[in-house]
């Protein structure tokens, strides 16, 4: 095991996942861990995001019972870890890691791609978002 006060690379790769920039119609652009927050957020033109559909664009997506959160790794590693450490990693051995963690498929779009997912609460220890935690993303 690790030492307590060493970020583990599970923690440093969810970390960069939340903090990763998805780009939304209309140029703007807000991290992950704001979508999966549940506070509205505008496109600019006064216009709801739809947080669901731009997560899953990038490979992320909210599965409400249980409450987990579903990573199709091939996309994050594409479209969100292209500026992290772990551009190049297997980051599915990553994700494996954390506690609670399964391999599996969701439907996203017209696709099932692998990926892994992981209790909402587990991530939520491993990585501190403060007040904001994830309880229940798509409540208003």
């Amino acid at each position: 095991q690790k030492k307590d006060d060493a970020i583990s690379d599970e923690e440093r790769l969810v970390g960069d996942i939340y903090e990763a920039v998805v780009h939304l119609n209309g140029g703007k652009r807000v991290t992950v861990s704001n979508l999966l927050r549940s506070a509205l957020i505008e496109d600019g033109h006064g216009q709801a995001v739809d947080r669901e559909g731009a997560l899953q664009s990038v490979g992320i997506k909210v599965l409400p019972s249980p409450d987990r959160i579903y990573f199709a790794t091939e996309s994050i590693s594409k479209q969100l870890l292209e500026k992290s450490q772990f551009k190049a990693m297997n980051i599915k051995q990553i994700l494996m890691r954390i506690e609670g963690a399964e391999e599996t498929r969701q439907r996203m779009g017209s696709h099932a791609p692998r990926g892994v997912s992981i209790p909402i609460t587990t991530l939520n220890d491993l990585v501190n978002l403060g007040n904001d935690s994830i309880s229940d993303p798509w409540s208003p």
